[in-house]
């Protein structure tokens, strides 16, 4: 119910495969407009940006993505919320380097969470969804008491 890599095949991996080489070609072209939404809707639309269209096209294709990823290795929670908060602290707000950097650390993350829900109880796997969530949930506790001492 939680996830995990231990049912994936090669041989499935063509579909996943091709709609993140689409999509992602498509974010990491349209970067600069991502940067450009940040600042708000009327400037993006005086850019020449149009926002609410934007926006859709942005939100299918992430459940696009988001449908071939759970479909193949099942409900992953956390890696999407929380890698791009650390590479955002890291490497600024940019998202020419925010996407392909989140995608990077992210599967990085991803292959050590699946390499511990190994090792902890050999040879069961357990969810790596019980992995990310714990990892995922302290990151988020300890990033609403920074935001809090900020604030």
């Amino acid at each position: 119910m939680l996830g995990g890599l231990g049912i994936a095949q090669w041989d499935e991996v063509v579909f996943p495969l091709a709609v993140l080489v689409a999509s992602g070609a498509y974010l990491l072209l349209r970067a600069r407009v991502f940067n450009a939404m940040t600042l708000g809707d009327e400037s993006a639309t005086s850019l020449g940006i149009p926002a609410a269209r934007f926006r859709m096209v942005v939100f299918v294709i992430c459940a696009l993505l988001t449908g071939a990823a759970v479909a193949f290795s099942g409900v992953i929670s956390f890696v999407g919320l929380m890698i791009p908060h650390i590479v955002r602290m890291v490497a600024g707000g940019d998202y020419r380097r925010v996407l392909p950097l989140s995608a990077l650390v992210g599967a990085i993350f991803l292959v050590l969470a699946d390499t511990l829900a190994r090792m902890i109880i050999p040879p069961q796997d357990i969810p790596i969804g019980i992995i990310t969530g714990l990892v995922g949930g302290v990151f988020f506790l300890l990033l609403l008491r920074r935001n809090a001492q900020v604030g």
